[in-house]
């Protein structure tokens, strides 16, 4: 495929030894596809404690491995650590894909080698989700994303990239103004890849499946709240450089790919809602000054009064009391959504652009 003719194929991971193999499965069948180009497998390990590394160096392939054992934990050290390896060992492109997900489809790993052939700098998933997934995607990241660029990705924060030689040189450069030890890097490096240009998406069959890590209401609390956090801070950075164009000049989303329902994992709507009750006893209590009206109950908190709160969020600091309170009215706008759109999975995705309307609208009134 011209000239890419070694592709790193990164899994960065922690504690993932329920999935890993078939993660390293499915990447590995994709590159063993590529006929053309020199493939190797590589785990970039946080310091897990399970069988990780174990299983994912048992799993059969036919492709060379390599593991690297990362100092400091977070997803975006694990990154740079696939980076700079993929640097010092001359590749021309980097594959990464979450170590969370029920299966890789090898298509995935063609789909992004054809896009780095052709001159993408970095290439970025466009996949089908079951209704309730990519809550922070939905409700926070492309809303920005699309509002403050025009810009319209579908799965700014999705996880699963491509990225060329020449990018994974100008971000390393770039050092600590790009990457941060945790889940905001994907917003991080999608902003670099909008300064240098060459951004792509790519269809990705079977959608993307990952497992809900908590079954039980506080667990799910405090398995989103370090990430909202992340997010956030990664999704200011592109909101306060945005030109924030109008609306009409805005591009289209392209339609995903098919859902393999087959391997999807749902979680139950009960638990959100439960999530949210909780989180509006604490709004009552607290009543914190976001400078927006606090719902009175979850079918109460509209699309308009999200957008005013996430735009004071991301345009201006909050102390912690006010962090901990949009969290909360984050877990309101999921309940919101789940109750008035249900398992309508298409809508959710006409949702999220109405939103970044209304997003725009908030931000130009501050």
């Amino acid at each position: 495929m011209g000239s890419l003719r070694r592709l790193l194929l990164g899994i960065p991971a922690l504690n993932e030894e329920d999935t890993i193999a078939g993660v390293t499965a499915g990447l590995a069948a994709g590159g063993e596809s590529l006929s053309r180009i020199s493939t190797v497998l590589c785990l970039a390990d946080g310091g897990s404690v399970d069988q990780t590394v174990e299983r994912f160096l048992a799993t059969p392939s036919r492709l060379p491995k390599v593991v690297l054992s990362v100092a400091g934990r977070g997803k975006g050290n694990n990154i740079r650590a696939m980076f700079e390896y993929a640097l010092s060992e001359r590749f021309d492109g980097v594959v990464s894909v979450d170590a969370d997900l029920i299966g890789v489809p090898a298509q995935w790993t063609h789909a992004f080698a054809v896009a780095l052939a052709n001159g993408a700098n970095m290439v970025v998933g466009r996949y089908a989700r079951v209704w309730n997934d990519a809550n922070m995607s939905n409700h926070i990241a492309v809303p920005t994303v699309l509002a403050s660029t025009g810009v319209a990705i579908r799965e700014p924060i999705g996880g699963d990239f491509a990225v060329s030689h020449r990018f994974i040189e100008s971000v390393l450069a770039r050092g600590g103004q790009v990457f941060s030890g945790g889940f905001g890097i994907d917003l991080q490096l999608l902003q670099h890849a909008l300064d240098i240009g060459r951004l792509s998406e790519v269809v990705l069959d079977g959608g993307k499946n990952q497992g809900w890590r908590a079954g039980t209401t506080s667990g799910i609390r405090a398995d989103m709240t370090a990430k909202i956090d992340e997010v956030i801070t990664a999704a200011s950075t592109i909101a306060r450089r945005g030109s924030w164009p109008p609306p009409s000049s805005w591009r289209s989303f392209a339609a995903p790919g098919d859902l393999d329902r087959s391997r999807a994992r749902v979680a139950d709507p009960g638990r959100i809602q439960a999530v949210a009750e909780d989180a509006l006893l604490r709004l009552k209590s607290d009543r914190p000054n976001l400078g927006v009206p606090l719902p009175s109950q979850v079918a109460a908190f509209s699309t308009e009064d999200w957008a005013n709160a996430l735009a004071r969020r991301l345009m201006a600091p909050w102390d912690r009391r006010q962090r901990a309170a949009f969290q909360d009215l984050f877990f309101v706008r999921i309940a919101e959504t789940q109750g008035r759109l249900g398992k309508n999975d298409e809508e959710y995705k006409r949702e999220a652009g109405r939103l970044a309307i209304d997003l725009a609208s908030a931000r130009a009134a501050l």
